[in-house]
């Protein structure tokens, strides 16, 4: 999609074919909704013309097996703008961008715990029910970014893209090691473990008061650095791919910082003991009270909680990505690449890419993908490029899937009859769904349609040979920019 900017975030060395002005607000807006948790209708079962669906207790200790977690991402840019060097070897971009990220992941046992109670792991053999998994994270930031794209020759360009990092809020758990088991003889519980907590910059977030929000927004403490690095060659002329690494840096926090920590420890409960109730006939009111009293004193005294106001450092997660493409079509009116993509997100996992590139004609591109993301299910992609002479609109989700659904009717039965009912539509498989739209105003565009024109005969008759590593004339206008091989709505961070 080399008619929309946008495309650069995902491979910093592919440059649009043209300089632009982002639109402010709406230039570049990202949305990632994950779920690996929620899928109903995988855990009903109904035999065909039924009424009544039965709940599959292996379909849901399946789902459960692996990640749960449920997870929200946004991006959108403030400002952006970038433009051509006078030679056109180089490109520079520069954008402000707010970033939420926001992941909760829950563990197996407690997921399996209303269906299997305490017995999940004991009756297996494997002991405590284990709870270490259980962790949540949310982080906004906003990032003041640059970055340079050049030109080496005809077969190699590269890419930098350093940021400056403005922490506003954090929030993430840490080191947890708590489990909970059941003694089968006299059903005592024991839990042990223990778990951290990291916050910082969270006294102002849902302050009512404007100057609260607005000192939210300005806060000044949290600073940081990331960088990114991407080459890209074209060993032949319908060949390309580019190998980048992202996301390296770190960020520091010190506003409003606090770090809550459990001590790994444990804590006994062997139920209620009532004794010398006297009559039967009245409750135990006192008794109970008093038990409930001393009983949550004894669980803050064996997890208490010890509090300190100290800066820490969030590393970022490095992410290496790998694409390749091959142009089908490149004539005045068409173009079509296919091309494969792989992206780690961070925690050892593939994601991988099958996409084919379409330009209808000069006002219309199309891009339509088929890939797997974060060794889930696989997914369809679908990207549409539009420009009305300035203007250029670019729309994008990567789970077409996502409209797959499944109907649900709750029968609310009084007397035998159902009197009401309460339908339900739910996805069959939307393990993520991915949004990405922009606005932008690009630079030249009279005199674009004329230069794709005379572009493919400039450089067959430019001082590029085969296999030559010569750099181009200053002052050639038709130097050919980098092939995008990018997949539409992969998220960066």
């Amino acid at each position: 999609m080399d008619l929309a900017p946008q495309h650069t975030r995902l491979n910093i060395s592919s440059r649009p074919v043209a300089g632009y002005f982002g639109m402010p607000l709406l230039s570049n807006f990202r949305m990632e909704i994950g779920n690996s948790l929620l899928h109903p209708s995988l855990w009903l079962s109904q035999a065909p013309g039924a009424s009544d669906a039965s709940l599959n207790l292996d379909a849901i200790r399946e789902s459960f097996s692996d990640r749960n977690d449920l997870s929200l991402n946004l991006q959108w840019d403030w400002f952006s703008a970038g433009g051509f060097s006078h030679s056109r070897r180089s490109f520079w971009s520069l954008a402000v961008s707010e970033h939420i990220q926001s992941n909760l992941e829950l563990p197996e046992d407690l997921l399996l715990l209303p269906f299997t109670g305490n017995a999940s792991n004991s009756l297996s053999g494997l002991g405590a029910l284990d709870f270490s998994s259980l962790s949540f994270r949310f982080s906004h930031r906003r990032e003041y970014a640059g970055t340079w794209q050049f030109q080496w020759n005809e077969k190699l360009s590269s890419g930098v893209r350093f940021a400056y990092l403005q922490g506003l809020s954090f929030a993430e758990t840490r080191d947890n090691t708590t489990q909970w088991a059941v003694n089968p003889d006299t059903y005592a519980w024991t839990v042990q473990g223990g778990i951290g907590l990291d916050v910082a910059g969270l006294s102002h977030a849902d302050g009512e008061d404007l100057s609260e929000f607005t000192d939210y927004l300005n806060a000044k403490g949290n600073r940081g650095i990331s960088a990114d690095f991407a080459i890209q060659f074209k060993p032949f002329d319908r060949w390309a791919g580019f190998v980048q690494i992202a996301n390296i840096g770190q960020l520091h926090w010190e506003t409003d910082a606090q770090n809550w920590n459990i001590s790994d420890t444990m804590m006994v409960f062997s139920g209620l003991s009532i004794e010398n109730v006297g009559s039967l006939d009245s409750w135990p009111a006192d008794s109970l009270e008093n038990w409930l009293e001393s009983s949550v004193e004894d669980w803050e005294d064996a997890f208490e909680i010890d509090t300190t106001r100290s800066g820490f450092t969030q590393k970022l997660a490095p992410k290496w990505s790998v694409g390749l493409s091959w142009e089908v079509l490149n004539t005045s009116h068409q173009r079509g690449t296919l091309g494969a993509w792989g992206r780690s997100n961070g925690m050892g996992l593939f994601d991988w890419r099958l996409s084919y590139n379409h330009k209808f004609n000069e006002r219309l591109s199309v891009s339509l993908s088929r890939g797997a993301l974060q060794s889930r299910k696989s997914t369809w992609g679908l990207a549409v490029c539009m420009n009305a002479g300035p203007l250029a609109v670019f729309v994008a989700t990567d789970h077409i899937g996502i409209v797959q659904g499944t109907r649900i009717v709750v029968d609310q039965n009084k007397g035998g009859s159902a009197d009401n009912q309460d339908i339900f539509v739910v996805p069959s498989q939307a393990h993520t769904m991915q949004l990405q739209a922009g606005l932008t105003w690009r630079f030249g565009w009279r005199k674009e349609k004329v230069s794709r024109s005379n572009s493919t005969i400039k450089v067959d008759q430019s001082s590029f040979m085969s296999g030559s590593t010569r750099s181009p004339n200053a002052g050639q206008e038709g130097h050919p920019g980098a092939v995008p091989c990018s997949a539409p709505g992969s998220w960066k961070d």
